[in-house]
């Protein structure tokens, strides 16, 4: 064997040697802690998520309309806004093996359990608590890792475990200028400034005003198309 056919031998045998190294000496891409921050995170299109699930609480949408607990309207808004900040959510660092029991026991005690659903599938589930720096989640059957939401200092575990009547669409009224018949306005404080707006089939009235301003009838009529509490 020539000097040659060595050297060729002995460079292809530290190819080989290299790419095996890469294939099994690494971490697989599923198990880094980077990686790992797409199970708590949305990683379906927003538009596909069709149920969250938070403690006691049910977010559920048919169609376009979000209800809680199958009986109340959700704010369209506040879901909305969760789903981008659930898009956000990152894994910080796994928790410290000091730390793994106490944090362990926080999330069994206080923890809230949070179910995605997409298209009808479940997405992920796992339970959270903390705040800000000292947010935690785990998997089931895994280890604890804490959370950070980029650009946010907000309680993700606030979030999660908001009471029913916080996502409930609050609209009491919703009309406009043409739909809305009476309007009683009323000063506790000053009884004599009470006023009673009606329509009638030609225009709108005030007791005590003969001809009202349209333009300023319309604005302020305006004002009640949508009142929330």
């Amino acid at each position: 064997m020539t000097t040659k056919i060595k050297v060729l031998i002995g460079v292809i045998a530290a190819q080989l040697a290299f790419i095996f190294f890469s294939l099994t000496g690494q971490p697989e891409a599923g198990n880094r802690p980077a990686a790992q921050g797409a199970a708590f995170a949305i990683t379906a299109d927003s538009a596909l998520v069709d149920k969250l699930v938070f403690g006691k609480n049910v977010l559920q949408r048919q169609r376009d309309q979000w209800t809680i607990n199958a009986t109340y309207p959700a704010d369209p808004r506040l879901i909305r806004q969760l789903l981008d900040l659930m898009r956000k959510i990152e894994i910080k660092r796994p928790v410290a093996d000091q730390q793994r029991d106490s944090v362990g026991k926080m999330l069994a005690s206080q923890g809230a359990n949070i179910q995605v659903y997409a298209n009808g599938q479940r997405q992920n589930q796992y339970q959270i608590v903390g705040q800000g720096p000292d947010t935690y989640a785990q998997l089931p059957g895994q280890a604890p890792v804490s959370l950070f939401l980029p650009g946010h200092n907000l309680v993700l575990h606030e979030i999660f475990t908001m009471p029913e009547g916080e996502w409930r669409n609050k609209t009491i009224i919703a009309t406009g200028f043409t739909s809305l018949r009476e309007l009683w306005v009323r000063y506790p404080a000053n009884p004599a400034d009470d006023f009673h707006i009606r329509r009638d089939s030609g225009f709108y009235h005030v007791e005590g005003i003969k001809e009202l301003d349209s333009a300023m009838v319309f604005n302020y009529l305006n004002a009640y198309r949508s009142v929330n509490v």
